[in-house]
């Protein structure tokens, strides 16, 4: 089968608590099936059941080393190590979320892709003050959803709840088999616990509750994290971040949400 490829620049990558900037990328879906003895169907065409299969995604890119938001300022390598060599689980368990979002500038309610991902292979050469290579193959373990932005910024916040927008994002409709949501928590300048919740409500004004089955453990680290529910989620989608301990704590995050219609 023909393999999808993209070519295009500036587009941004997040890969578990890591985030890349795409100064310019290539991307390719290799699709494999397997089929169960075909049988004769017609003149030109057969009809086969399908047995199993999978699909992968593979980046070859030129990473940028600064990070895209305005806080925080240290370059790729630093990600790299943070994550693979400093208390993160990243490297333990290989099923992790990724989100792609095919544009370097995006705002609050922009589309996004995530997917739930076995890590094929990664690779990445970041000098200092330098254009990178990023390389990798990452295979999907369940479907691949267009959601929608609910945030993405790098902020102080207060212990207590902040919610990200206030107003929430319109998802165009109700579920009817459900809600998935992903996030990415890339940048936590302290120790202190946090929770990640999506909530959703009739109305942009609410009021809003936390979606059944969309309450993403506590965590004291950079982590991410994606879930699906069978909940027949509200229009409009929030995100909640809980700050448990007892100061300010910078963070940097991206969540992405999406009703099942059909």
């Amino acid at each position: 089968m023909a393999s999808p490829r993209i070519l295009g620049k500036n587009a941004r990558l997040y890969l578990a608590d890591l985030a890349f900037y795409l100064k310019m990328f290539e991307m390719q879906f290799p699709m494999e099936f397997n089929f169960d003895d075909s049988t004769p169907y017609g003149v030109n065409w057969r009809e086969q059941e399908l047995i199993d299969g999978q699909a992968s995604m593979i980046v070859n890119a030129f990473a940028d080393t600064e990070k895209p938001l305005v806080l925080g300022n240290y370059v790729s390598d630093q990600a790299y190590w943070d994550s693979f060599y400093s208390g993160s689980d990243f490297k333990a368990d290989p099923t992790v979320p990724i989100t792609f979002i095919p544009k370097g500038t995006v705002l609050d309610g922009d589309p996004a892709f995530i997917f739930k991902s076995h890590l094929g292979s990664l690779a990445m050469g970041f000098p200092r003050n330098a254009i990178g290579r990023l390389r990798g193959r990452f295979v999907e373990t369940g479907r691949v959803t267009r959601g929608k932005i609910l945030t993405v910024i790098e902020i102080s916040v207060a212990p207590g709840d902040t919610f990200f927008p206030v107003a929430g994002i319109d998802m165009g409709v109700a579920a009817l088999k459900g809600t998935v949501a992903s996030y990415h928590l890339f940048k936590k300048s302290g120790g202190g616990s946090f929770t990640i919740v999506i909530q959703d409500a009739t109305a942009s004004g609410g009021p809003y509750t936390a979606i059944t089955g969309l309450s993403f453990p506590a965590t004291t680290v950079t982590n991410s994290g994606i879930l699906e529910t069978a909940t027949n989620g509200r229009q409009f989608h929030r995100l909640r971040v809980n700050n448990g301990g007892g100061a300010n704590e910078t963070i940097g995050i991206i969540a992405v949400s999406r009703n099942l219609a059909s």
